[in-house]
């Protein structure tokens, strides 16, 4: 597999990210570098079990007046930020990659037109952590407030 190469900055600042984000308060079961295909871009993606309750909109704005707040490196752009649960495909596929042992890994579009097309491409020492295992609605609810309520605090 022939994988784009993930910028030492790049790297470096997804490390402080997630070191921000456990500051803050949320503690999100998966967080790695994915090539996206699409966009001819690298990605940050988040996997979070909290995102089936409190849903993608409201992490998303918390995420963004976190970054304007200084809260978050300013070396990595919102927009690239992509907050997944675990309960998706994406989520087990990159499961499976770490389980099976696999360096690379990448995600093949479920399409007609392009069915040798991948979506998101990763490898091993992009990730920073990864579980399989969900965590209790308890303990993301309580990520949420302690998280949220940090931002608040930073923001007013």
């Amino acid at each position: 597999m022939d994988s784009p190469q993930l910028p030492q900055k790049l790297y470096d600042a997804g490390r402080q990210y997630f070191s921000q984000l456990k500051e803050l308060g949320l503690r999100p079961e998966g967080l790695m570098w994915v090539w996206d295909n699409t966009r001819s871009q690298f990605i940050l993606m988040m996997i979070w079990s909290g995102i089936d309750r409190v849903g993608p909109l409201a992490v998303a704005k918390m995420l963004f007046k976190a970054y304007r707040a200084s809260a978050l490196t300013q070396d990595i752009d919102p927009f690239t930020v992509h907050v997944r649960s675990n309960k998706e495909v994406l989520a087990a596929r990159m499961n499976d990659a770490i389980a099976t042992g696999a360096d690379e890994y990448q995600l093949l579009r479920k399409d007609r037109e392009h069915p040798d097309e991948f979506l998101y491409q990763w490898a091993k020492p992009w990730i920073y952590t990864l579980s399989e295992k969900r965590r209790s609605a308890v303990d993301t609810s309580r990520d949420w407030k302690r998280f949220s309520g940090n931002i608040e605090k930073l923001a007013a």
